[in-house]
């Protein structure tokens, strides 16, 4: 069985944009460079969460490929690779994009958990992780991405939900209360995700 290490190119057949090409996505982000960001890279970097400005921008534009995402269909690599499973050919999918389309092909997706069996670990790995889940900036807890979407990329703070009742609780029980939207969710895409157990299962 042979694993796959697949990019940006596998999803261009369904309407997705490259990151790194002349005409693609941190080229049209250039347009909205600041003086809080350098270039659409700085999109995708975590410092970019630390001012109100830099968090709208990143979830607006996070949110809108994930709309785009959803609404992709798997091209013909995407089906090759369910083809190949279905043969049993196919020892992992490690990939970069952030898009999910192989989860749509029909390969079990997502991150494997720590100490999970072999037979467990999905076989597809996002190796930057994906558009399907937003994280909250205090409690790190992830929800799923859809119910929160058009509030997102109409560049709303959303608060974590978690947070929001442990807030309701607190302040039942007259606790104090944090300030508005200190905790908020956000799309948490990073290379750290990938580690090297990963390519030796």
């Amino acid at each position: 069985r042979a694993p796959v290490i697949s990019g940006a190119g596998v999803s261009q057949a369904a309407g997705l944009p490259c990151f790194r090409t002349p005409k693609g996505l941190f080229s049209s982000l250039q347009t909205k460079v600041t003086s809080f960001i350098s270039g659409g890279k700085d999109v995708f970097d975590i410092s970019i969460l630390a001012t109100a400005e830099g968090r709208t921008l990143h979830t607006q534009t996070m949110a809108s490929l994930a709309f785009q995402s959803r609404d992709a269909e798997p091209t013909l690599f995407h089906r090759l690779l369910r083809e190949l499973d279905h043969r049993s050919q196919l020892l992992r999918n490690y990939t970069q994009n952030i898009d999910a389309i192989e989860e749509k092909s029909g390969l079990t997706f997502g991150l494997p958990v720590p100490e999970c069996l072999v037979s467990q670990i999905p076989r597809c790995i996002p190796m930057h992780g994906s558009l399907e889940n937003v994280r909250c900036s205090t409690c790190a807890r992830s929800f799923n991405a859809g119910p929160y979407l058009d509030q997102l990329v109409g560049g709303k703070c959303v608060p974590c939900p978690g947070c929001t009742e442990e807030q309701r609780i607190r302040e039942a029980s007259g606790k104090r209360v944090r300030g508005e939207c200190v905790s908020f969710l956000f799309f948490f895409i990073s290379s750290t995700l990938f580690r090297h157990w990963y390519i030796t299962t």
